[in-house]
């Protein structure tokens, strides 16, 4: 009987795919020697088997999940009082030494990459009777992408809202951060996919898992994890694989970034872009089909995302950004910016642009009453207390009787208008002249005492100036 590496599934004869995951082998690149007894996978017993190989360490709680490769259990690590996941080998691979390399390279590739978004490896073993192997790592309390994607594809059929803007960006954001890590450490995951992305429900961080099927893309790297080949098989997932990962091709970092943008795509639209019923359908549309633009399905997206999206699905390795390209693009910057304004000087921050304004409001305002009193009109005498009071000056012409005179009622309302003005420009002057001398006070003390401390004129005087710290000035402490 033929097994799958991938899934240890069993094999038709004469299969060019595994039916239950879609890999691909030869007709004869898994055949197994009819001989070979493969156990039984007896879960209980295999729960039994671990809990009596990692305690008194670890407590083994219950099943989380399983698969092909093996099982992950929930266990509680009773000294510091947290929860890990121990994922165990499938007994029937236990004597494949190809998957239990596997298994030891998901476990010493991921331990090699500490960074927040990818799951931490705690220590590994092997079980007593069986010697299977298990990896302990961090438990992460949530789910995977998958299941939120279906979720929320749902959510989008019955209200009409699916996965919003910013919580993608996060999602996506922070996956990328993890393979720009791993493709620095010259890692390639290989098998980017919702199902291998966690996502924490109480912080909604996403998590990498499953290094399984990574491979070193540099002779260094690969003299530490030598690759892994089986004749006729390709790694990873079909759906997710990269037009030169499906063809067999040189798989790179820019493999994993393809397959990123399949998942944004599918994470953004419920979908992903295509569909292929078989293993050549597939290839095939890796290869050639231009996928719909996201804007379609998604008009409310920001074309800066639908854009970058469109980038990563690119059909040619060198079209595509790289991971950390993409990490930067869709999150926030992590550079610090510098305190501003420094320690001890918030009371000068912006202090002479107000100044600066000030002054010019009353400048200006002092300015029109000055050009205002120089220029009165006709209809306006000067008398001794001409500056208390303004008195229009009496028509000498008496009008008819019944005649109202347009010319005595201009000259009032000029009149009118004149003082108003005055009494405006001044009273402007006076306010704006008692508000620059009142800041200019409250500042002085505070030049002083950051001068006595240590502060330069440059960065006091820059502080005052600049409430955003973009001038060009360097603020300098003192040492």
């Amino acid at each position: 009987m033929a097994y799958c590496s991938e899934c240890s599934a069993p094999l038709p004869a004469d299969a060019l795919a595994c039916p239950a995951c879609g890999a691909m082998t030869g007709a004869r690149a898994h055949a197994e020697d009819e001989r070979v007894d493969v156990p039984p996978f007896d879960l209980a017993r295999l729960r039994s088997e671990l809990a009596a190989s990692v305690a008194p360490r670890y407590e083994v709680l219950k099943q989380l999940g399983g698969g092909g490769m093996g099982t992950v259990f929930l266990a509680r690590e009773p000294a510091l009082k947290r929860l890990v996941a121990i994922k165990v080998l499938a007994p029937s691979l236990a004597a494949d030494q190809t998957a239990v390399a596997r298994f030891e390279r998901e476990a010493r590739m991921a331990a090699a990459l500490s960074h927040p978004n990818v799951v931490q490896v705690y220590g590994v073993g092997e079980t007593n009777a069986a010697k299977l192997p298990y990896i302990v790592m961090q438990y992460v309390a949530g789910k995977p992408l998958d299941v939120l994607i279906a979720e929320w594809k749902a959510e989008a059929e019955k209200q009409g809202t699916g996965v919003g803007e910013r919580d993608a960006r996060r999602i996506l954001g922070e996956v990328a951060a993890a393979l720009a890590v791993a493709h620095e450490r010259d890692f390639v995951h290989r098998d980017v996919k919702p199902s291998n992305i966690m996502v924490e429900a109480a912080a909604g961080r996403a998590i990498v898992v499953d290094f399984g099927v990574a491979a070193a893309a540099s002779a260094a790297a690969r003299s530490d994890y030598p690759a892994l080949t089986a004749r006729g098989l390709l790694f990873g997932t079909l759906e997710y694989m990269s037009p030169e990962q499906a063809e067999g091709g040189v798989v790179d970092a820019k493999s994993d970034v393809y397959s990123l943008g399949l998942v944004a795509y599918e994470l953004l639209s419920g979908e992903l872009p295509y569909w292929a019923g078989s293993v050549s359908g597939w290839i095939e549309a890796h290869a050639k089909t231009v996928p719909a633009p996201l804007s379609w399905r998604r008009p409310d997206l920001s074309p800066a995302l639908t854009g970058l999206v469109s980038r990563c699905l690119a059909k040619s390795p060198v079209h595509r950004p790289s991971a950390a390209e993409v990490a930067h693009a869709l999150l926030p910057s992590t550079e610090a910016d510098p305190q501003w304004p420094p320690p001890g000087l918030g009371a000068l921050r912006g202090r002479a642009r107000t100044l600066g304004g000030v002054a010019l409001g009353a400048t200006a305002a002092g300015l029109v009453a000055f050009l205002v009193l120089a220029a009165p009109p006709d209809a306006i005498s000067f008398g001794a207390d001409w500056w208390i009071r303004f008195r229009p000056v009496q028509e000498a012409a008496a009008t008819a009787l019944g005649v109202r005179s347009v010319a005595s009622t201009d000259g009032s309302a000029a009149a009118a208008l004149w003082r108003i003005v005055v009494c405006a420009g001044i009273g402007g002057f006076v306010i704006g002249l008692w508000t620059v001398l009142a800041l200019a006070g409250g500042a002085l003390p505070v030049l002083v005492r950051g001068h006595r401390v240590g502060w330069t004129w440059d960065t006091l005087t820059d502080v005052a100036a600049d409430p955003d710290g973009r001038t060009g000035l360097l603020a300098r402490h003192p040492e």
